[in-house]
């Protein structure tokens, strides 16, 4: 498999990384935190109700894998982060598949309607910086730069999204910090000058926070070999509720007791990808029946965390026995209804309060042995109709499977990249 991103940017050198504890600089390596939000609390002004945020949400995931091998963003969480000498507020999507931080730069020559967050302004910032193009953080060699048509002496970036969106502009330095002030870091951006994408949630958030393996990624930049994070969820009764978790860097949080270890692993086609070993699914305690080496990365198969993909992916053979599993799991009680959806295939008609719970239980299992993360009702049924909830699950025509963000709320992902393995924490947010 190759990897899931087409993409324009730099290699860069990564600085030794300092903390600032009341005027006092020490190398890194003590906790430090960001919150993460559900963008679903930043979506009043646009939605109606929670049936009509989740149609729209389902909408786009979709989008997301019209065409293969290119990043698409579609999960839902963002890191709340203070930039410039100011200190501005900002939301950053959190995406564990993208390789670069960028948010919009104004002026723009194209952005798409930013309306949560002030707006960056890079001409007038004391602290921003542009990377110089014959600066060794501008190395031409590298596929992802892309100053071929400029005649300037910055070094210009180029992100492309499958479903249309990008992100074009110039590489740049600028201080970020810490909600609470205690920590800033120098860090290296993309500033976004042109982009555009129907993704960007309704200008939810200002820019990505890249987040896998790559140097450009948040944790190179930090020198975080150990991160972890938590993702809220969004409360399907309540609608949207002002709920946050955090992102911790360098050190683990206090974990829950039930927390259990599992290998990570490398995968040739796609190494900046965080992979999982991954053994199976489980309906009822039943296993589902899947062909040798469906988990495994070195034969171009493997399982991998996306907060970047909102609902997990099986390949297509996996899914179709799940599907049709659960299926006949459910029908000495629920029949299925023709799909009112265009993208989730089984469907059921339902009150959720009294019958959401009597479904079969799925459960995903983790790095062998009895390591399994039992899914919620609402995690394996998922609603855009009144009284409507169809399988949470859909069919990916590659060979990964990749665990999309709906499944993965309310657990907490603990990630150490010295010893190769990531802690998960059921219910831990």
């Amino acid at each position: 498999m190759t990897p899931s991103y087409s993409f324009h940017l730099l290699l860069l050198f990564v600085p030794t990384l300092y903390i600032t504890f009341s005027n006092h600089n020490v190398t890194a390596k003590s906790l430090i935190s960001f919150p993460i939000h559900h963008i679903g609390k930043f979506a009043n002004s646009f939605f109606n109700n929670s049936n009509s945020f989740n149609s729209y949400r389902l909408s786009r995931d979709q989008d997301r894998f019209k065409t293969p091998l290119v990043t698409r963003l579609t999960g839902e969480h963002v890191v709340q982060v203070r930039i410039g000498v100011t200190e501005m507020q900002t939301h950053l999507f959190l995406d564990t598949r993208s390789p670069l931080i960028w948010w919009q730069c104004f002026p723009c020559l194209a952005c798409f309607n930013q309306i949560n967050d002030p707006k960056y302004q890079y001409d007038v910032s004391l602290s921003y910086d542009a990377v110089d193009v014959s600066s060794s953080n501008c190395n031409s060699s590298e596929r992802f730069i892309d100053n071929e048509d400029y005649n300037d002496d910055q070094c210009h970036y180029d992100i492309e999204y499958g479903n249309g969106g990008y992100s074009t502009g110039v590489l740049s330095t600028e201080i970020l910090s810490t909600e609470d002030r205690v920590y800033s870091q120098n860090i290296t951006f993309g500033c976004g000058r042109q982009n555009s994408g129907h993704w960007y949630h309704h200008g939810l958030f200002a820019g990505i926070m890249g987040f896998n393996k790559n140097n450009y990624a948040f944790p190179s930049q930090l020198n975080a070999t150990k991160f972890s994070f938590c993702l809220v969820n969004y409360d399907w009764y309540g609608g949207i509720l002002d709920k946050k978790s955090q992102l911790y860097l360098h050190e683990f949080p206090e974990l829950k007791y039930d927390s259990f270890f599992v290998p990570l692993l490398e995968s040739p086609y796609d190494p900046e990808s965080y992979y999982v070993e991954f053994t199976g699914i489980k309906i009822n305690g039943d296993d589902v029946s899947v062909k040798h080496g469906v988990w495994n990365p070195n034969s171009g198969y493997g399982v991998v965390v996306d907060t970047g993909t909102l609902i997990t992916r099986f390949p297509r053979d996996v899914y179709t026995k799940f599907r049709d599993q659960f299926v006949a799991e459910a029908s000495d009680e629920f029949d299925p209804i023709p799909s009112y959806d265009h993208f989730l295939d089984v469907c059921y008609e339902l009150d959720p309060e009294f019958q959401l719970h009597r479904f079969p239980t799925v459960s995903l299992y983790f790095g062998g042995g009895d390591k399994y993360l039992k899914l919620l009702p609402e995690q394996i049924l998922y609603s855009d109709t009144a009284g409507v909830y169809c399988f949470a699950f859909l069919p990916y025509d590659r060979n990964a499977t990749i665990l999309g963000s709906h499944q993965l709320e309310k657990t907490r992902f603990s990630f150490d990249l010295s010893g190769k393995t990531v802690i998960i924490s059921p219910n831990d947010c």
